[in-house]
């Protein structure tokens, strides 16, 4: 909040910042999901920098078709609020959605068959329409193949930060149809591979679930695990200010 301006437009900002992550909480334990969801959107919609509506609105997500968001949410939380006991909780929670959204079953020929779940199911009837899939499907679309092949593999921070390179390239394609800058998140992550700092920055993502891969990581790395610190300082900054 700017301290040059009046004590009551500072107060009724946070009032603004609050109201519909509250209101959204008060309606989830109403039972009211549609309203509760319209509202922690909106209040992402009225201020983009504050983590209250997307930390609720993960975990609400967590437990749905659309749990794929929840993601892409959670890491947006973990950027603006990289630090605090509920932010390293929600990186455990979206770990969990990881494991628990690929299903891998024998086939009766010795295959293995794995299906994703990070969005609701959808029918293609023709290639263009992929263009205009929601966010969630065209997540689920790019994101799922390289999670199923963590989970083939064994899913460890080794191999979802290994799926994640494999969702940068596919973002990168030339002739990839989605205009992923517009999401604040995807933007950042294909910057943070360009500047050579993904594994860096996906091991603090999803390190709190991971504490004995993190802890070698950091052990054998330690020149890189003490730039994470200033790194993820500076993109907590440089992300708010988008």
């Amino acid at each position: 909040l700017g301290l040059n301006r009046p004590l009551g437009v500072q107060y009724g900002e946070y009032l603004r910042r609050l109201l519909h992550a509250d209101l959204g909480t008060a309606l989830l334990a109403q039972g009211k999901l549609e309203e509760a969801l319209e509202l922690f959107q909106k209040g992402m919609a009225v201020d983009p920098a504050a983590p209250a509506n997307y930390i609720r609105l993960s975990l609400v997500l967590s437990r749905t078709h659309y749990r794929g968001l929840t993601l892409v949410f959670g890491e947006t939380f973990r950027l603006l609020e990289p630090t605090s006991p509920r932010s390293y909780e929600l990186a455990r929670l979206m770990v969990e959605v990881c494991r628990d959204s690929v299903k891998r079953t024998p086939g009766e020929e010795g295959e293995v068959r794995a299906t994703v779940s990070l969005a609701p199911t959808v029918t293609i009837e023709r290639p263009e329409q992929v263009a205009d899939l929601p966010l969630v499907n065209v997540f689920e679309l790019t994101f799922g193949p390289p999670l199923v092949r963590a989970h083939r593999d064994g899913l460890s921070l080794a191999t979802l930060h290994k799926a994640r390179v494999e969702f940068v390239e596919s973002m990168n394609a030339p002739e990839n149809p989605f205009d992923w800058n517009a999401v604040p998140v995807f933007r950042f992550m294909r910057e943070a591979s360009a500047n050579g700092m993904l594994e860096v920055y996906d091991y603090w993502l999803f390190g709190p679930a991971f504490p004995e891969e993190f802890g070698a990581w950091a052990k054998a790395n330690q020149g890189t695990a003490e730039a994470l610190g200033r790194y993820v300082a500076g993109l907590w900054q440089e992300f708010r200010s988008w």
